[in-house]
């Protein structure tokens, strides 16, 4: 059964568009060029004159790492980039759309020279981000995609008049402002929780006298106990694969780190025979690499082998011991043995060293961490929602199901 076309609309090899779109090939309105291979022994770590950055997918996505941080000196003109430019991974991770950067870029980028009088630089980003699939099913089937200079040229573009590109890309950049907003403000959270974790667990609340002890200096009444003296330890056993179910019948069932969240577990695996049950409340930690990540158990659950399960006695607040191990992570890597790969066992956490503040400091400390916490995980749905928001209005106005004209 044929679907019947709304008046004021067209079908298209790439989908029903309005009528007054076009579709064209990028290489009736663009031209690419690829970047430069810079030898590591030709590139620069400081900058200096006639230098300038060295664009590469490993800079876009970490600029901070000094790793990441390279210079080209004299450069041809062919391969600058300008921040009104755009580029696009050709290989590897073919398809990640970059601009806004000043800089000499990679062999592995194309800078696409488009119609300026056609295109609105803005819609053309958003519009790249939008086909990344089809982008890919042009860079060919191999286990490295490569998209070519003739691939590329036959990719389709559809194009509204600019004035509407330029709306189009406005609306969607809003969401993209508040997106970014909201990232600063996660980011000014997790710096002040790390603070907050720095002082409070080492210095404790409204102290004025303190000691040494051997694991540094902390308040004057607090202890130094060992895990074992104030914690039950379960080590985790992974059940018959028999009774492994994503029908939800049994237990919940964890294995490892990739079943934790920021601050609990997934669920997607249940267990219908379990041999070890970590209890609401208790904390999951991981014993095998990454050693020493952390979670909170909200519901009886299956641990396999890769975790094990921390249930505190009344002397100490979950939440704090939670943040303690969570603080002092390194101090488990330490002990961490493994040719193949790192773990620790029942005994490592049993010797593992805390400090014991009184239990209703201890709450008091585990209750304002938790706070921040939970403000970042507000947060961080927020933005989630922001960026299905975004994606929803992406496929509406690209295609034109919603005009702005």
């Amino acid at each position: 059964m044929m679907t019947k076309i709304k008046e004021g609309y067209k079908e298209t090899e790439i989908g029903i568009i309005p009528e007054d779109w076009k579709v064209v090939n990028f290489g009736e309105v663009s031209k690419v060029s690829q970047g430069l291979q810079i030898a590591i022994s030709k590139r620069f770590k400081e900058d200096g004159e006639n230098r300038l950055p060295y664009i590469t997918i490993q800079f876009i996505n970490k600029p901070n790492e000094k790793n990441n941080q390279y210079f080209v000196e004299n450069a041809n003109t062919t391969v600058i980039c300008k921040p009104d430019d755009v580029l696009m991974t050709r290989t590897g991770n073919t398809g990640i759309v970059v601009t806004n950067q000043l800089g000499v870029f990679h062999n592995n980028f194309f800078k696409i020279d488009f119609n300026r009088e056609l295109i609105d630089k803005n819609f053309l980003v958003y519009y790249l981000n939008s086909i990344r699939k089809l982008v890919l099913s042009y860079a060919g089937a191999s286990t490295i995609p490569d998209l070519n200079h003739g691939s590329f040229y036959k990719i389709p573009l559809v194009l509204p008049e600019i004035e509407e590109q330029k709306h189009i890309a406005e609306i969607l950049s809003r969401t993209d402002e508040h997106i970014e907003k909201l990232d600063k403000t996660i980011e000014d959270y997790e710096l002040l929780e790390k603070g907050m974790m720095q002082k409070l667990l080492t210095e404790g609340m409204r102290h004025t006298e303190f000691k040494d002890s051997e694991i540094g200096r902390i308040p004057k009444d607090w202890e130094v106990v060992r895990l074992e003296k104030v914690s039950n330890i379960i080590a985790g056993q992974s059940p018959s694969s028999d009774s492994y179910n994503k029908e939800a019948e049994g237990l919940p069932f964890y294995q490892g780190k990739t079943d934790f969240g920021d601050l609990y577990p997934t669920r997607t695996v249940w267990c219908s025979s379990p041999k070890k049950v970590a209890e609401e409340g208790d904390i999951l930690i991981s014993v095998r690499a990454p050693v020493g990540d952390v979670n909170i158990c909200q519901e009886p659950s299956c641990i396999g082998r890769g975790l094990g399960a921390i249930r505190v006695n009344d002397s100490m607040d979950n939440m704090f011991v939670y943040y303690y191990i969570q603080q002092h992570q390194r101090q488990l890597n330490r002990v961490a043995q493994g040719s193949t790969f790192l773990a620790i066992n029942t005994g490592d956490l049993k010797g593992f060293i805390i400090a014991k503040p009184s239990v209703d400091e201890q709450r008091e400390i585990g209750r304002i961490i938790y706070n921040i916490d939970e403000n970042i995980s507000k947060l961080k749905n927020t933005k989630l929602d922001y960026e299905t928001l975004k994606g929803v209005l992406a496929d509406k106005l690209l295609t034109g199901k919603v005009r702005v004209i």
